[in-house]
């Protein structure tokens, strides 16, 4: 009787056993990440890329804009150099078997053109709304490059804010004139 109690007692162990087994587990989500050794950089610096993805990818597709090299294959590609100034985006697409997912991070890099001038020669000149008069520098921003420089116009009746593009400084961009007469504003 004790032999036919253990038999029953395996049995329905084994039943069990089987009923709650999963399938195979489900693998983790295939997501392309990735780490930058350094965001900001000047110019001719280099740049180190680490995949953080997950899902253990087994393929990698990079692309640098303004990189050089522009692309790699490497898992963890090093010395990624941008020459010129602005901001670029860098593309992960990571693949395993027949899934792949791509991860596109806009303006990852950005190359500071000023920290690199040594002099004002290698900066472009612009004539503003206001002529050559007075202005005086309000704010740059160097994620868009653009220069915001308030003017009082020639003859200190016109006071504007001009934007303007210095993505490459040799060359400025005067991108458009902002009327600040209502508002009281003017060069000191």
């Amino acid at each position: 009787m004790m032999k036919k109690i253990f038999s029953f007692l395996c049995l329905v162990s084994l039943l069990i056993l089987a009923a709650c087994k999963d399938e195979d587990p489900k693998p983790a989500s295939l997501v392309a990440l990735f780490e930058i050794s350094d965001d900001v950089i000047s110019r001719g610096e280099s740049v180190t890329f680490t995949d953080a993805s997950t899902g253990a990818p087994t393929g990698w597709e990079w692309t640098f804009e303004g990189g050089d090299p522009a692309s790699s294959t490497d898992q963890n590609p090093a010395a990624i150099t941008y020459a010129n100034s602005g901001t670029y985006d860098v593309t992960l697409t990571v693949t395993k078997g027949d899934a792949s997912n791509t991860f596109i991070f806009t303006n990852a890099i950005l190359v500071d053109p000023l920290e690199e001038a040594s002099s004002f020669d290698e900066v472009g000149e612009i004539e503003l709304t206001g002529g050559t008069g007075a202005a005086e520098i309000s704010a740059f921003d160097p994620l868009t490059m653009k220069l915001f420089v308030v003017n009082n116009g020639e003859d200190n009746s016109n006071p504007a804010i001009d934007v303007v593009d210095l993505s490459d400084p040799t060359t400025p961009v005067y991108v458009e004139s902002i009327d600040i007469s209502g508002y009281g504003g003017a060069v000191n």
